[in-house]
């Protein structure tokens, strides 16, 4: 099965980028480890009239290497390598570091799971931040100490730890504020943003993008509904970000991604999907904006 498409990746920072083209990337790099008997190939084309395109699919046809990913650009051929890097290789410019400002309001989106606390307690801690931590999760109206072991854990001792955490953060820290916000409602994300900014006297400084939704199937188990659910909070959250951004232009943005993006996952084809589509915006937003963005593919 061969998959041809425009603008779907990058490989230049000069490359018009459509992120949401590259959802593709993931079901390729994906059905292949649960269909061996597959063979998906991706063909990346820009700026190449149509015969030219032809000419390229046909040789490339013709070849079948075993590389899943081709792009061609302005003739060339390339396909994706890892590399191995050092220590050295994360130092930033000061144009493209993510800088913390001590003070700042910062949103995390997932802020309710586990990672999501970690970094609101290292972020309260460190830099005495301003937080807004968002969820599907409804918190219960009342202290954790006054519930009772069958209100708080409902046989989920997870939520219960959490929950506990959450509030003793929120003792010691007072300028943290967890809302239960669909992500993909940019409205409500808005009115959110906008209040505590009002409240607080100050403008969001950067964004911790955590939301996922996991599904375990094989993707001829897959329905319409079951992709959708898994692909919203990444994609759709990520566009109802994007809003918050639009108006917001010194702030940063740190997308949580995963290496099934690019490697692929078995029985997650619309979750690398869905950190694809991650990937690619952080990409967009450095090159067609220059904010500072990173993509943390875990």
């Amino acid at each position: 099965i061969n998959v041809c498409a425009t603008d779907p990746q990058p490989v230049s920072a000069e490359d018009y980028l459509c992120c949401e083209k590259g959802l593709a990337l993931g079901l390729v790099q994906t059905i292949p480890q649960e269909q061996p008997s597959l063979d998906w190939r991706h063909y990346d084309f820009a700026d190449i009239d149509i015969q030219e395109t032809a000419d390229l699919i046909m040789n490339e046809l013709a070849g079948m290497t075993r590389d899943r990913e081709i792009a061609y650009r302005k003739g060339l051929k390339f396909v994706p390598v890892l590399e191995e890097l050092t220590s050295s290789d994360f130092s930033c410019s000061d144009d493209s570091a993510l800088h913390i400002q001590p003070g700042g309001l910062y949103l995390i989106t997932g802020g309710f799971g586990e990672i999501g606390l970690e970094i609101a307690q290292t972020l309260a801690e460190d830099k005495d931040a301003r937080l807004l931590l968002v969820g599907r999760t409804p918190l219960p109206l009342r202290p954790p100490a006054a519930l009772s072991p069958d209100e708080t854990c409902t046989g989920d001792a997870l939520f219960a730890k959490k929950l506990h955490r959450y509030q003793a953060l929120k003792a010691s820290h007072p300028y943290i504020e967890y809302r239960a916000i669909d992500i993909c409602d940019a409205c409500a994300l808005m009115d959110a943003v906008e209040d505590l900014e009002s409240s607080w006297q100050t403008s969001l400084s950067g964004v911790f993008h955590l939301a996922r939704v996991t599904d375990d199937k094989l993707i001829h188990e897959q329905t319409r509904d079951g992709l959708l659910h898994t692909l919203k909070p990444k994609v759709q959250g990520t566009l109802s970000v994007g809003r918050l951004l639009n108006t917001r232009p010194d702030a940063f943005f740190v997308g949580f991604s995963s290496v099934s993006s690019t490697l692929g996952t078995y029985r997650m084809a619309a979750y690398a999907s869905a950190n694809r589509y991650i990937d690619n915006c952080c990409v967009q937003l450095r090159n067609s904006q220059g904010r500072a963005a990173r993509s943390l593919a875990w």
